[in-house]
């Protein structure tokens, strides 16, 4: 896909506290021989924050990056890999609430899930 007049101001990523593997093995979290095998140093471990807030959080700090206002954003892009929240809840409104701050992109409709099953995460983003 090639788009015209597309650009991308703002960037960002919220990763949580990293967790020693050996750690998570002596806490009965993960195989010992799995973690051998598959050579893990450390994990992610969000606590009681959800995927949604993580992304929350990612977003704002990219809007704050680009230098633009909640009323410039044209689009804004979820993507998850597992169920993150209730049946019939759609994350990324959740994330579009938090990084406008409640101002939807006009049109009102530009707020999308990318769902990664597949080739889902990375077709909007192919050239």
């Amino acid at each position: 896909m090639r788009t015209d007049n597309l650009y991308i101001a703002g960037v960002a990523a919220r990763v949580p506290e990293l967790f020693p593997v050996t750690e998570a093995v002596r806490c009965g979290w993960y195989d010992a021989g799995r973690a051998e095998a598959e050579g893990w140093t450390s994990v992610a471990l969000a606590g009681s924050l959800s995927a949604p807030e993580l992304a929350a959080e990612a977003g704002v700090d990219a809007l704050k990056r680009s230098g633009l206002g909640s009323d410039e954003i044209a689009l804004v892009l979820h993507s998850g890999v597992w169920h993150q929240g209730p049946d019939g809840w759609f994350p990324a409104h959740y994330v579009q609430d938090r990084v406008t701050g409640g101002a939807a992109p006009p049109p009102s409709d530009c707020t999308r899930a990318v769902r990664p099953y597949s080739t889902g995460s990375a077709s909007p983003t192919a050239t």
